[in-house]
């Protein structure tokens, strides 16, 4: 009996230590949110500030009708979760420009990625702007490249040309 005991006396250790081991966990992970959270509210802080001063304002959470203007971009067919914040709109006689941060999801089998980037729209019925991707050079894009595809090399940003 006392072997038994023994072992029952185990089992409720072992217990305590997952039981630790969550609430620890637990904790790690909500400080790490608030890391996020922090620094994302930084982000939208300095850009409201850098455009207040410029006289323009910032929508952080922008209005459905927005997200339905932009839900013919190409970009707007990728993944899932997609979340638009920190919307500057500007509007001239000759042109029309949005800015935001947009945040997607993607799944693959094992895993999801969040992506981040910022989109800049130029609408323009008075300038001649190309259709044009601006992003990191991909493998792809020498395949591309073969077939007529166009590629800008910036010498002074060699990261932008790495491949991701």
């Amino acid at each position: 009996m006392k072997t038994l005991y023994l072992l029952g006396d185990i089992a409720n250790h072992d217990g305590l230590d997952v039981g630790l081991a969550v609430i620890i966990a637990l904790a790690v992970g909500v400080a790490i949110g608030l890391i996020f959270h922090s620094m994302e509210k930084a982000r939208t802080n300095k850009i409201k500030s850098i455009f207040s001063d410029m006289g323009l304002v910032v929508s952080e959470i922008p209005n459905k009708r927005v997200f339905q203007q932009l839900e013919n971009y190409p970009l707007m067919d990728i993944g899932r979760g997609k979340r638009f914040k920190n919307l500057v709109s500007i509007e001239t006689p000759q042109a029309q420009l949005k800015m935001f941060d947009y945040r997607y999801i993607i799944n693959d089998d094992e895993h999801s990625t969040s992506h981040k980037q910022t989109v800049l729209e130029v609408t323009s019925e008075f300038l001649n702007i190309p259709v044009f991707n601006l992003r990191r050079e991909r493998m792809w894009d020498k395949v591309a490249s073969v077939f007529g595809g166009q590629d800008i090399d910036f010498s002074d940003h060699p990261a932008f040309q790495t491949n991701l």
